[in-house]
């Protein structure tokens, strides 16, 4: 029979789930019948009711069964698809796609000669909005001393928000694309890790 955490005061809403825990929030979003879901996640003995009524008080428990609830809430008031198609833009978008930047060579004044110099220079350009999608961006604007911004929406949200999606509908059309574009995502971000250590060592 698996074990049940007691819940304190004291303990985190957002302390790491077993996977046993994990199995009960997707079967109770499921069936909605407490002591099915427990059963379901691998619970059993003449308790298993009062199991599954303990862990839907854990805090932790609880808060992931809000979360998925809310997955399933967007995918309802939402065609299916396209709420997972715009996390996937989300998670997996490349700030190349919205900006131009590099050196360049251009004429800056110098103060300590008093004249306009070619000099290496840095430079940030946004590409036009017709051409971007908008639907990824969260913030664009231009501060008072004329420096400009831009935010792509949250990339972890949305790898969250997918991942939990996917263990809920696993044959899905696109639960493919999302672990190779994962994977991709891993491997780049290990490339520049071990780069940076190069680097520094």
């Amino acid at each position: 029979m698996g074990e049940v955490k007691k819940t304190t005061k004291k303990q985190s809403v957002k302390r790491e789930l077993t996977e046993t825990e994990k199995a009960f929030c997707f079967s109770f979003v499921e069936s909605w019948n407490l002591e099915l879901a427990a059963k379901a996640a691998g619970y059993s003995g003449e308790d298993v009711k009062a199991i599954a009524y303990e862990l839907v008080r854990d805090p932790a428990v609880w808060s992931e069964i809000e979360s998925l609830k809310e997955v399933r809430r967007k995918c309802f008031l939402n065609s299916e698809g396209d709420v997972v198609e715009r996390q996937m833009r989300i998670a997996f978008a490349d700030i190349t796609d919205y900006v131009e930047f590099g050196a360049c060579e251009a004429e800056v004044y110098d103060p300590k000669s008093k004249e306009m110099q070619v000099k290496t220079v840095n430079r940030v350009v946004f590409k036009d909005s017709p051409d971007v999608d908008g639907g990824v961006v969260s913030e664009v604007g231009v501060s008072s001393d004329g420096s400009a911004k831009i935010k792509l929406a949250d990339r972890d949200k949305a790898l969250e928000w997918l991942t939990k999606y996917f263990n809920m509908f696993p044959l899905d059309r696109l639960k493919a694309e999302f672990e190779r574009q994962k994977t991709a995502l891993n491997l780049d971000n290990k490339n520049v890790e071990i780069r940076f250590l190069r680097e520094g060592s």
